[in-house]
């Protein structure tokens, strides 16, 4: 589903973005007593947990698919988890080098099933999953289904190694390079600065 949103972006269908929305939602309860989680408590291994862990999936989608987030404000709670050292629950507003606007929310502790939404609001046209709607279309006012299976999870590690050691083997630069993925922990680390500092905060990008 979301090569066909990055196609329906930069094939101009959605046009450029206006505001765009990422959650990654996960009930980590059940797996913090498993063994071998025990350093997910412990925030000199880890650190945020759900932020460094979880936001920088739906954060790294919209870098892809709308350019580099300039700066961030943020929000963080323990609801959920409350012996837990990090924030189970964050919100956090960004500002993309475009001037379009986001939100990324995280809720690691919420009673809800795993879930990845992904909206994009163009100024041509917006995708919300896989339901698809297109400005100036004489007589459709609702939403299209996309014939497209969203899967709550679907790891494509051996899709990634592939295309990795391919890259080796042919001295090329990979989909997403060190600087690409340093980019979206600095987002990260800019909603951490902002939660600790109650103010907006700037992301670094000078890779």
């Amino acid at each position: 589903i979301f090569e066909t949103i990055y196609h329906l972006v930069h094939n101009g269908t959605l046009g450029e973005a206006c505001f765009v929305e990422g959650d990654y939602i996960h009930d980590l309860k059940p797996f913090l007593p498993l063994p071998g989680h025990d350093w997910w408590m412990d925030t000199e291994k880890e650190g945020q947990l759900p932020i460094i862990g979880g936001a920088c999936h739906p954060l790294d989608l919209m870098r892809w698919l709308a350019g580099e987030i300039v700066e961030v404000s943020a929000y963080g709670v323990n609801k959920n988890i409350p012996d837990a050292p990090w924030y189970d629950t964050v919100i956090a507003g960004l500002k993309f080098e475009s001037g379009a606007l986001g939100k990324c929310l995280v809720s690691c502790g919420a009673e809800i099933p795993y879930n990845l939404n992904f909206s994009y609001h163009g100024t041509r046209g917006s995708i919300h999953n896989n339901k698809l709607f297109i400005g100036g279309m004489p007589h459709i006012e609702e939403w299209s289904e996309l014939p497209i299976e969203i899967r709550a999870e679907d790891h494509t590690c051996p899709q990634e190694l592939d295309h990795f050691l391919t890259c080796i083997e042919r001295s090329e630069t990979p989909l997403i390079d060190a600087v690409d993925g340093a980019r979206s922990v600095a987002v990260c680390c800019a909603i951490i600065e902002s939660i600790e500092n109650n103010r907006p905060a700037t992301v670094f990008l000078d890779f």
